[in-house]
């Protein structure tokens, strides 16, 4: 039986969890310390400089057990073998692969003049055999069968060993050619593979962080599955992982993925089985059947993968992501869960919950109110109107999207299907538009105009565009009784066909940034005037920008939660209150102070503007009336982990909303 020898690091190891950190000897035997892993004598040796021991890993060590299967793996048909078990799971590194009361000796000195030598390369056909089979470069290693060579394997007692990129054989081993011969090679190029700068324990196990999450990977079950069984293997992983075979159809569709798809499934299944107890309570048949319908379309490969883009990819589409994030979070109980729902469900300024709605009063009081603010904020008053200019916004739009992903990390990127991961990719700045050049349907007008009687009717309080506080709380509207929607939905038919009404409504409209579509139809409309004697040029943009960050969260919200506003009687709270605070957030937290600390990202930010550089932007403050200070109160009570995840995960229950 060949043996491997190991390199026992002088100094401690950083960033990696690997067996060596939990060796308790030193590895020429004697006891170690427990900061740096070796004994006295050779902490004196790493002082002077001297070379590294080399330790000889025991015959029954794990790494040799899975070089074994390996090297079954890759030589079959080529070479018939029975043990070990060509059913057994391949894996290159074992999480304790030397225990922690192991004694390993120390390398005679034959061994160290072995690797002084330069060796000889694989013969090309050598290579050209191996190398498809392991998936792995084979150039460097160097194979040593000369006299010197075969002393140091008999005195560690081997047919051949590994260290690195060296391959050193007995007497007569080296015979790449015969059927044993072959065999043995493949074990030795096993360890190359183990050992090599690309090993699982440097690239296949690593531990990555999704916000509070850790994601541990380990690749070594899969990272030599041959071509021809990555179909069979990603089913037997489908069987452990759901406790049953894949339907017919799941199977034929694995079997007629290519193999790059395959492997995809192959490495993606391992990640999330891996994980799977940071997100118990996924649904493991529908995360399977997710895995199989997304691997022939995949945007990334899981080697290499420096940025993680395989790993999110893997775990956003599962489910795992959104699971997992929301499953360590706990959904808020009373007194905050009271005082959330009375938030979104306001109670009636008299009598009690479920009184019918008086429909006189709110035909009485809701039309001049709401015509107060149109009139208020009609653009048409403006003497003096400035312009903005759209490619500024344009050429910002991307810059707004990616500090949105990196600010709510690890939410706002994680969900099924979020914007980030389209593939034609998603561009804010390819996608805004002007929307003063909208012709507004009749449709759009109702909107607009339910969008601000919602508003009206649920302000508590007057200011300069509201002369009406508490409307919906005095007539008992309930906007989640149909027959009170429809007598909303007839006041708001009735003010649309007003022809004195209709025309202040498209101006509105024109001057009123929005999202619209969904997916890779996301369109962001934004305003190209202002209002010159309240603002300047440089202030209005700075405005603007946060109409972007507003618009952009639009674009990411999870559809679950707009689903919830059908739930509760003030739906604005849902529809444009969490938007609206995480907006300011993205602006206050984010944009103003990068821009304020970076001098250059202020000028990214500024470039095409009149008077730029401009003064310190100002920060936003949250609008939307009752609906935007109701979400923040909510998001004060849950804080922002909960807020976001029922945000951009689709969990409402998370921030006290009904789900």
């Amino acid at each position: 039986m060949s043996r491997a020898l190991a390199i026992q690091a002088n100094a401690p190891a950083t960033g990696d969890t690997g067996a060596l950190l939990l060796q308790r000897r030193c590895a020429c035997g004697q006891a170690a310390s427990e900061l740096t892993g070796a004994c006295d004598d050779c902490q004196r040796e790493q002082m002077l400089g001297l070379q590294a021991r080399l330790a000889i890993g025991a015959s029954d060590d794990p790494l040799e057990i899975e070089a074994d299967r390996a090297a079954a793996q890759v030589l079959r048909p080529d070479v018939a073998r029975t043990e070990p078990s060509r059913d057994a799971p391949l894996s290159l590194t074992r999480r304790n692969s030397v225990p922690a009361t192991t004694h390993q000796a120390a390398a005679p000195a034959s061994v160290h003049q072995t690797l002084a030598r330069a060796g000889e390369p694989l013969a090309p056909a050598t290579r050209a055999f191996f190398e498809p089979r392991f998936g792995h470069d084979f150039g460097k290693v160097r194979v040593h069968r000369d006299g010197l060579a075969a002393r140091s394997a008999r005195e560690v007692q081997a047919q051949a060993y590994t260290v690195g990129q060296a391959l050193v054989f007995a007497s007569g081993q080296y015979d790449p050619h015969s059927v044993n011969g072959k065999a043995l090679l493949a074990h030795e190029l096993a360890h190359v593979v183990q050992q090599s700068a690309a090993s699982p324990r440097a690239v296949q196990r690593a531990v990555v962080r999704q916000g509070a999450l850790s994601i541990h990977i380990d690749y070594g079950p899969v990272v030599l599955v041959p071509d021809a069984d990555r179909a069979d293997h990603a089913i037997g992983q489908i069987a452990a992982f759901t406790g049953a075979p894949p339907p017919a159809a799941q199977e034929t569709t694995i079997r007629a993925l290519t193999a790059d798809a395959q492997k995809w499934l192959m490495f993606a299944l391992t990640l999330v089985s891996d994980n799977i107890a940071a997100a118990s309570t996924l649904d493991r048949g529908v995360a399977t059947q997710r895995l199989v319908d997304h691997a022939g379309s995949a945007l990334h490969v899981p080697q290499p993968d420096p940025a993680r883009a395989f790993v999110r990819e893997a775990m956003r589409v599962s489910g795992w992501s959104e699971t997992a994030q929301a499953q360590r979070l706990s959904a808020p109980v009373d007194p905050d869960l009271s005082a959330i729902d009375t938030i979104v469900n306001p109670p009636p300024s008299t009598g009690a919950i479920g009184d019918p709605l008086d429909a006189a009063a709110l035909n009485a009081r809701l039309p001049p109110a709401l015509t107060h603010l149109l009139t208020t904020l009609d653009p048409a008053g403006r003497a003096n109107v400035g312009t903005r200019s759209l490619s500024a916004f344009q050429a910002i739009g991307d810059v707004v999207q990616t500090e949105a992903r990196s600010f709510f990390a690890p939410y706002a990127d994680t969900a099924i299907g979020n914007l980030y991961d389209l593939q034609p990719a998603w561009h804010a700045s390819a996608n805004i538009f002007d929307v003063g050049t909208l012709t507004p349907t009749a449709a759009q007008r109702r909107g607009y105009l339910s969008n601000r009687a919602e508003i009206i009717g649920r302000s508590d309080t007057t200011s300069s565009i509201v002369n009406d506080a508490n409307i919906f709380a005095d007539v008992h509207f309930e906007s989640t009784r149909a027959t009170d929607r429809t007598e909303l939905a007839g006041i708001v038919a009735t003010m649309e066909a007003d022809p004195a009404i209709a025309p202040v409504v498209d101006r509105l409209i024109q001057h009123t940034g929005r999202k619209t579509g969904t997916g890779s139809a996301t369109r962001i409309g934004l305003v190209t005037d202002f209002d010159a004697d309240q603002r300047s040029a440089c202030a209005d943009h700075w405005v603007g920008i946060d109409t972007l960050c507003h618009e952009v969260l639009h674009a990411l919200v999870h559809p679950d939660f707009v689903a919830t506003a059908g739930r509760v009687a003030f739906p604005q709270v849902i529809r444009e209150g969490f938007t609206e605070v995480l907006g300011v957030q993205l602006f206050n937290d984010r944009i103003v102070p990068k821009a304020n600390a970076d001098a250059a990202f202020k000028t990214t930010l500024e470039t095409g503007v009149t008077g730029a550089p401009c003064p310190a932007p100002v920060a936003a403050t949250i609008g939307y009336g009752s609906a935007g200070s109701g979400a923040e109160d909510i998001r004060t009570r849950v804080h922002d982990e909960n807020f976001r995840a029922a945000y951009f995960l689709g969990r409402p229950d998370l921030a006290g909303l009904p789900p």
